[in-house]
């Protein structure tokens, strides 16, 4: 473990099979991915993060964890009056750079570049932001979404983060492991599935296999289902199959960031997004999770927003293939972003 300008920072969550949310406060200690070790020994949890840029994982050297709703509130309030938001820089995408960037991406699979890219967008809301509505919004996520794993993190890099998000990275259990591929997105007022949206929950399972099988074992998928959250639906499987502990941060490490947050090829779609996209994703298509000496939950860091005192910056991405159109991206993204605009 290498550590450096160690920071206090303070993560408040809750799980999505837990009722009551846990507060952890503590030191970020920084880990190299290449040197990022599974520990069995989590006491009593250990929370790691990663943003999508991110060369390296973040964690908390816990001081204080307590569970429950008034002492995580609490724990909130302590820590912005000795950590106050700070204001961010409130920028939204364009629409025309947007439609822009979906012509150009499909540009580029059709000249057999590659297959998949996710291409992202931000909006903002411009409102005082403090603990008492920040503490709102958290309990009216975890309400809005049981099933989601919400969560607030203050990462004096990163900064400050919420989201409640739907997708899970990887859980571990016992020497068992599953991976939800969920990829394809329509609203409630569109009634069928395309074989656009087909294709994009394909080239995610298919990855996973991939990845999964580079370490000699051979993985099981469930059927492709749908998965409801607010207004918008998505297709998903799961895959299943047993992982010793020790493999599992190598893993992630070669999950992540999947088709579903990134694109297809990993490595062509990822760069694309670097040096074209325009923004920071921030925590945006990283992830989050969560380790005990039980088990591992990861999730992919979607439908959030980054914090500041003067507003909320609104995060959402959408698959871009051959088949894509550049106004329902727009929509969809839109929609996305809606589902936790609408409790902010």
């Amino acid at each position: 473990m290498e550590t450096a300008n160690i920071q206090q920072a303070l993560a408040i969550y809750r799980l999505s099979d837990a009722l009551i949310p846990t507060a952890v406060v503590g030191n970020v200690m920084l880990h190299p991915s290449d040197r990022w070790q599974s520990n069995p020994n989590h006491e009593p949890h250990q929370l790691y993060w990663s943003g999508f840029h991110s060369q390296g994982v973040s964690s908390i050297d816990a001081f204080d964890a307590v569970e429950g709703w008034d002492a995580c509130e609490l724990q909130l309030n302590g820590y912005l009056s000795r950590n106050p938001l700070q204001s961010i820089d409130l920028t939204t995408t364009q629409k025309t750079d947007f439609v822009s960037e979906v012509d150009s991406i499909k540009s580029m699979i059709s000249q057999g570049l590659g297959n998949k890219i996710v291409a992202a967008r931000t909006t903002v809301m411009e409102k005082r932001v403090d603990e008492s509505s920040l503490w709102m919004s958290f309990q009216t996520l975890c309400a809005q979404y049981p099933s989601a794993f919400v969560f607030m993190l203050f990462d004096p890099q990163e900064g400050a983060w919420m989201g409640a998000t739907p997708e899970r990275l990887i859980d571990w259990e016992q020497g068992n492991a599953r991976i939800m591929s969920l990829a394809g997105t329509l609203t409630q007022s569109q009634e069928n599935w395309t074989g656009k949206e087909r294709s994009e929950q394909s080239v995610t399972s298919s990855f996973i296999r991939e990845k999964v099988s580079d370490l000699g074992i051979d993985p099981t998928e469930t059927e492709v289902r749908e998965l409801e959250m607010g207004n918008i639906r998505h297709l998903m499987s799961d895959w299943n199959f047993p992982l010793d502990r020790l493999q599992l941060h190598s893993l992630i490490d070669q999950l992540h960031p999947t088709p579903a947050v990134g694109g297809y090829p990993q490595e062509w779609a990822v760069n694309w997004i670097l040096n074209n996209e325009g923004f920071d994703r921030g925590l945006y298509a990283g992830f989050i999770g969560v380790e005990s000496s039980d088990f591992a939950k990861y999730h992919v860091v979607l439908r959030c927003c980054k914090v500041g005192s003067n507003g909320y910056q609104l995060f959402g991405g959408c698959g871009v293939n051959i088949d894509s159109d550049a106004e329902t991206e727009w929509q969809e993204t839109a929609a996305k972003m809606q589902l936790i605009a609408t409790y902010l």
